[in-house]
């Protein structure tokens, strides 16, 4: 199993509109019960998060941004989260990709 990881093209982090469009940036082999783990795999803590061993990354250049609220999240059973201030949000209807 695998979960998509999709970046907001113009995030807002929360503090204005619902982004609309998105980026697939990463895929995450873990089962979908550990979707949380999601947030950490995709952030940059102690090393670059595209360097963890979990995390294909799926974006050109040298780099990209941690995951962040407004983010969305595509579950191998198809749901649809968005990162929410404190954990996931489930959410209707498929993100545009870009």
């Amino acid at each position: 199993m695998a979960i998509e990881v999709l970046h907001a093209v113009n995030p807002s982090y929360g503090w204005g509109p619902e982004p609309t469009e998105f980026r697939h940036v990463a895929t995450v082999d873990i089962d979908d019960d550990d979707h949380p783990r999601v947030f950490m795999l995709t952030n940059t803590i102690d090393r670059y998060w595209w360097n963890n061993e979990l995390v294909t990354p799926c974006f050109d250049g040298e780099g990209c941004r941690s995951t962040s609220v407004g983010d969305r999240i595509i579950l191998s059973d198809g749901r649809i989260l968005k990162c929410a201030s404190f954990g996931w949000e489930e959410v209707d209807g498929l993100p545009v990709i870009s």
